[in-house]
């Protein structure tokens, strides 16, 4: 019932291996403020092959994030997204881009991904603000429009024991009811919406999904099948 991994054609290859020869200087050429990270998806959910700079502080071999995942899986939804906030680990806003990979029939591949740390912007702005008087500087301090707004879109993490465990956490609290009173029609909606994130591609899923809703592995399987086929419960 686990998602097949993304294969890699002979095209999305070459690719691939010539978006990882051009992380390192394409990192060199940028500010020390940006990250550079280029994830494969033939090696789901270890996807991270190339990455240039520490602000997430994650490394080669390190997982695909929680946005990645759900459009690795829903492949003809996948389209860049450009200039979305996101977190570091220590809580430093990051103004995230993402540029997907395909092959020349179209088939998803990976993707390059571009975080900025925008807190040193943040703090110029706060400066600016206090000093200049009432309006004077408003059309300066457009250009640092750093939306603020803006939740953030996507997690960091360099264990997939952690990443596994945020998913399944988030989306068990949607529901707003405790495990152990979650209706039927609660549970199916949960492995749903786990489904459509890709949750069901890391390692042991369906194990991990039946753990944290006090069924069987076997009760999971009935649930995809039932969203598979359309069918509901209550």
């Amino acid at each position: 019932m686990d998602y097949p991994q993304v294969k890699k054609t002979l095209d999305g290859e070459r690719l691939m291996s010539m978006f990882e020869r051009m992380v390192d200087p394409l990192g060199a050429a940028l500010p020390s403020s940006c990250e550079i990270v280029l994830h494969d998806f033939s090696k789901l959910p270890s996807s991270i092959v190339a990455i240039h700079g520490t602000l997430t502080g994650r490394k080669p071999g390190d997982p695909i994030t929680d946005l990645l995942l759900r459009q690795a899986v829903n492949d003809d939804q996948a389209d860049s997204i450009v200039g979305y906030t996101t977190h570091a680990p220590d809580g430093r806003r990051l103004w995230s881009s993402t540029f997907f990979v395909r092959d020349s029939t179209g088939q998803l591949q990976g993707a390059l991904c571009v975080n900025v740390d925008v807190s040193q912007w943040e703090a110029i702005e706060r400066i600016a603000r206090a000093i200049l008087p009432p309006g004077v500087g408003e059309p300066l301090l457009e250009g640092l429009d750093l939306g603020h707004t803006d939740p953030a879109r996507e997690q960091f993490v360099s264990d997939l024991n952690e990443l596994s465990e945020r998913m399944l956490t988030s989306c068990i609290e949607q529901q707003n009811t405790p495990v152990s009173s979650l209706k039927k029609h609660q549970k199916v909606e949960i492995v749903r919406n786990l489904r459509e994130r890709g949750f069901f591609m890391l390692k042991e899923a369906t194990d991990l999904v039946a753990d944290a809703l006090k069924v069987s592995k076997f009760t999971i399987y009935n649930y995809l099948n039932e969203i598979e086929s359309g069918a509901g419960g209550s």
